[in-house]
């Protein structure tokens, strides 16, 4: 069971690690968001995945990546 944790966790410190070189990489953020969404859904085998970004300026929340 230990093993099944470790490699759980050693898969979602990867995901991080794809995520932060991605964002070293990348200047559009489109892109970048889309990437990162992919990424997230990839390594959680998840079947929804939603990014919201808050804008301070008009307080609206708007929504890049939706799978």
């Amino acid at each position: 069971m230990a093993e099944v944790e470790l490699s759980r966790r050693v898969a979602e410190l990867q995901a991080v690690h794809g995520v932060s070189e991605s964002l070293i990489q990348k200047t559009d953020l489109q892109k970048l968001i889309h990437e990162t969404g992919e990424q997230i859904r990839l390594t959680f085998n998840a079947n929804n995945v939603l990014i919201a970004i808050h804008d301070p300026n008009t307080n609206q929340i708007n929504f890049p990546y939706d799978y």
